[in-house]
């Protein structure tokens, strides 16, 4: 799509315009507000017209004797209307209808438009992060895209994308944000980068492209071809294969003295064993075609706090061990056996004690203790192993450490919770929960084809089981099972 790109200067900086040629109407129209924010940084940019666009390659620089912000990149005047799609780069990347109405209520005498606020970081965020940092909206006439082109593990900080409509602007004009210095949630003690050193310098690049709307997804074609010459594509083979998944314990506690690991009545695996827990995966998932199972505090759950446990092999109560062959009987009926690792990245002080620490893959016992758990873990006959809370380790640390685990246990494959972003997914699973606008994950098949990613359907969420298996998604179901035909997943795929 040919554009035409014309630049001023605005209060604070640049700002643009972006027309199609022979045309008047604009597709963004240039509101005064400049490029870029103001901070005690230079910030040294070249603004190149391209085919269907333009970049901006920002150096960054830190002048002072003091850390400082980063600036913010702001596209405003969007001219998207008050009905059109966007891209939410969550959850590996849905789209989402987005409606801006008129308010009814008028401020300072005027009629106020709708405000469109949505953002999440990127490598790492609160719940699920961004999967990409790129931002795309489109209508029936055009649409936009906008990629940062950074490098996380060498900057280690992150970006923020969103999507603005201000009360201040009009109804169905929309801005597209990335804001370069937003820190990891969590961990700002050890991994604060929200501000830049003094005399150090930052490089990103950033990419607006415009497309007709049923090619939105050539908008982020840059951002694209830069992650998979990085990254590379997907690095193993997707199993789709649906799992059933077993709880051990009760969402609320029982009585410390008579039940103090807080265990599901009638599954006391303390006192039991296996017995109850592998029947109760046959009856429900095996009768019913899974082949993969993933059995969730099989240790019980800390009192304090009702927390999941790291140490989720080297504290099986003693009567798990002695009835390990009991499990071992699901993969004599071909089930592969998968274990959630509570609290995969941090390290415990002891059962119970409610002291817990953010895993520090540089440490010594840190790590150690890790591999203990995983050593057990392929001993006992572990297939597949989730890893819980994974994102409290930022990316240039756990992605290095998922790397050197599945070097170290070849034999298992893993799979991390609530997502990770797409250089993650290239390595290993990702999981999810199902979310009734969620899907399909578009940007998750354009960028990395041929991944493997989970979906959590609650009870009342069964019915999108097929849904799932049409998306190449692996349903996971708990409870009970959803009846199908496991020779349509043989192979794996």
């Amino acid at each position: 799509m040919e554009v035409r790109v014309s630049t001023r200067e605005a209060l604070a900086g640049e700002c643009v315009e972006v027309t199609l040629p022979g045309e008047e109407a604009p597709l963004v129209k240039e509101l005064g507000r400049a490029l870029l924010s103001q901070t005690k940084c230079t910030s040294e940019y070249t603004l190149t017209e391209v085919k269907g666009g333009f970049d901006v390659d920002l150096k960054v620089h830190n002048p002072t004797s003091k850390p400082q912000k980063r600036p913010a990149f702001r596209l405003y005047g969007i001219r998207m209307g008050t009905d059109f799609t966007l891209l939410d780069a969550r959850s590996a990347g849905h789209l989402h209808r987005a409606e801006l109405r008129p308010a009814e209520a008028l401020i300072d005498g005027e009629r106020q438009g709708g405000v469109l606020d949505m953002h999440r970081a990127y490598p790492d965020g609160d719940g699920e992060g961004m999967y990409s940092p790129v931002a795309a909206v489109f209508n029936e006439r055009f649409a936009v895209g906008v990629s940062v082109i950074y490098n996380p593990f060498k900057l280690k900080h992150c970006v923020d994308l969103h999507y603005w409509s201000d009360r201040k602007d009009l109804l169905g004009t929309v801005m597209i944000g990335a804001d370069l210095y937003r820190p990891p949630p969590g961990y700002q003690e050890r991994w604060d980068r929200t501000l830049i050193d003094p005399g150090a310098t930052d490089d990103y690049r950033i990419t607006v492209r415009f497309a007709r709307p049923g090619n939105w997804l050539d908008t982020l074609e840059p951002y694209r071809e830069f992650f998979r010459s990085r990254y590379g594509g997907v690095q193993y083979e997707a199993d789709l294969r649906p799992i059933f998944g077993m709880v051990s314990t009760a969402s609320s506690g029982n009585p410390e003295e008579s039940n103090p690991r807080g265990y599901q009545s009638g599954m006391r695996l303390d006192l039991d064993g296996w017995k109850p827990c592998v029947n109760t995966i046959e009856k429900e998932g095996v009768s019913k075609g899974y082949r993969r199972t993933m059995i969730w505090t099989p240790i019980g759950m800390y009192r304090i706090g009702r927390n999941y446990a790291p140490e989720f092999m080297t504290a099986w109560p003693e009567k798990l061990v002695e009835t390990l062959p009991e499990l071992l009987k699901l993969k004599e009926k071909g089930v592969s056996i998968g274990m959630w690792w509570g609290r995969a990245n941090q390290v415990s002080a002891g059962w119970n004690t409610g002291s817990m620490w953010i895993r520090d893959p540089e440490d010594g016992d840190d790590a150690e203790a890790a591999w203990r758990e995983l050593r057990l873990a392929v001993e006992r006959g572990t297939d597949e192993v989730g890893l819980d809370a994974w994102k409290l380790m930022p990316l240039w640390d756990r992605y290095d450490f998922l790397k050197q685990m599945l070097r170290d246990f070849p034999s298992l494959r893993f799979s991390h919770e609530q997502g990770d972003c797409d250089i993650v997914h290239t390595i290993a699973a990702c999981y999810f929960y199902w979310r009734v606008q969620s899907w399909p994950p578009v940007l998750a098949d354009w960028l990395n084809p041929g991944h493997e990613t989970w979906i959590q359907l609650g009870q009342s969420e069964h019915k999108h089981f097929d849904q799932c298996v049409e998306w190449k998604l692996v349903p996971l179901t708990t409870v009970r099972g959803v009846k199908h035909d496991p020779s349509l997943f043989e192979g794996g795929n």
